[in-house]
């Protein structure tokens, strides 16, 4: 039975926490530092992992340890709000009391074992900014998943501060964006 919670948020993030009556294949979150999209993104992706049993892939281009991924920002807000009692926060992962899984990689170095990886409903992309042509050519196709929830495909959400108009994630989700792209561009004030 999935557990209600309810979280106050943004409005720009409300289409996230909607995601299952949404049919976009990305939500993108771009903008300047300290405007809190890793936080709000975070916070939507504990409570759906909360109502339904999840996969989610956190990813960012280099992860030399669990360190440099979201995993303490994630474990922070499980502290803050308590909810402690669903999920556990082991040594490389997180697991929820339903089987949801955070799981965590460093794209760069691990492409080859990334194109294995299967059955992951919700793909998270942190300093996306920094993902190369050659890492998202490998890491879309992986994340295929067809029925997550009432029909629903498997998602990415996609979060950076853009840096250059040349950089592989800018001008394939800004400049490309098609209608598969849920596009919110903020700064500390979301709306």
């Amino acid at each position: 039975m999935p557990i209600e919670v309810s979280l106050k948020l943004p409005r720009a993030f409300s289409a996230l926490s909607r995601c299952w009556d949404e049919w976009y294949r990305y939500f993108v979150y771009y903008g300047g530092r300290g405007g809190g999209k890793s936080e709000n993104v975070c916070r939507i992706l504990l409570v759906l992992g909360m109502q339904d049993r999840l996969r989610i892939l956190c990813c960012r281009e280099l992860q030399r340890s669990i360190n440099d991924s979201i995993y303490k920002l994630l474990a922070e807000i499980i502290d803050a709000e308590g909810l402690g009692s669903f999920y556990t926060v082991m040594g490389e992962k997180i697991v929820g009391v339903n089987g949801t899984e955070f799981i965590f990689t460093g794209l760069k170095s691990n492409v080859s074992a990334l194109k294995s990886m299967a059955h992951i409903d919700i793909c998270y992309v942190e300093e996306a900014e920094n993902i190369s042509s050659r890492s998202w050519e490998a890491l879309i196709p992986t994340i295929r998943k067809q029925d997550v929830k009432g029909g629903r495909k498997s998602f990415f959400v996609i979060v950076f501060n853009p840096r250059y108009a040349s950089d592989a994630t800018y001008k394939r989700f800004i400049i490309g964006a098609d209608s598969s792209v849920y596009l919110k561009k903020g700064y500390r004030d979301w709306e």
